[in-house]
């Protein structure tokens, strides 16, 4: 599938940036290192925060050579974003793994445990769903839009939704009791299925503006 390719073309483009995208997973497991306080879920939500500012790192490296050599291949706009959209998946599932890589290195220094698995689901469904519409901006911006604006959606949702998941993670430990409705709702079931509509809205995103692209191309 050409999608698979461009998604390839998409590793090798970025392949100078793979050490940028353990940057904040590094930084977790320091900070879970020498700061006691510091909780497994915060690394996480930090390698998260990471994924949702260099998942659209395509999209903006496109925009630099867009006469290049992507523009010589034999393939339509839409197939190029699809690569795009994959790309960001697999960059996800890549930070979540040195997450997880560093929690369990972490165990060895600090007897702390793993993430409890329904906020684990809750926290990449939240990240599904920021990157996908993030990358259907970014589809949809022109191609002669600032470099200002390109670089606020790029990092404006990442803020948000750490700074967002912090502040509630923190309003529901001062206050509990406040909470326990919603919290009550949070089970392993509702989070596996939260989890799965969240990974197919990210599909729906991506189709979406794909098609965005073919109409925009055909016109």
């Amino acid at each position: 599938m050409r999608k698979l390719q461009f998604m390839k073309i998409d590793i090798l483009r970025a392949g100078g940036n793979k050490w940028l995208f353990l940057l904040f997973p590094l930084l977790a497991g320091f900070i879970l290192l020498y700061e006691k306080e510091a909780q497994p879920l915060f690394a996480v939500l930090y390698s998260m925060f990471g994924a949702i500012i260099f998942s659209s790192t395509p999209f903006c490296l496109e925009r630099r050579s867009n006469c290049g050599f992507l523009g010589m291949l034999p393939a339509k706009n839409g197939e190029q974003i699809a690569g795009h959209y994959l790309f960001s998946l697999l960059l996800t599932i890549y930070d979540l793994t040195a997450a997880l890589l560093v929690i369990t290195v972490s165990r060895i220094f600090r007897p702390i445990s793993f993430p409890d698995t329904t906020l684990f689901l809750l926290i990449v469904g939240f990240v599904l769903l920021v990157i996908g519409i993030q990358n259907m901006v970014l589809s949809l911006v022109p191609a002669e839009s600032s470099t200002n604006m390109l670089t606020l959606i790029r990092m404006v949702p990442g803020f948000a939704f750490y700074y967002c998941a912090l502040s509630l993670a923190n309003a529901v430990k001062k206050n509990p009791s406040f909470f326990s409705d919603i919290m009550k709702l949070i089970t392993l079931p509702n989070c596996i299925i939260f989890f799965a509509v969240s990974l197919l809205l990210f599909f729906v995103l991506m189709e979406v503006s794909c098609r965005a692209a073919a109409r925009r191309d055909a016109a």
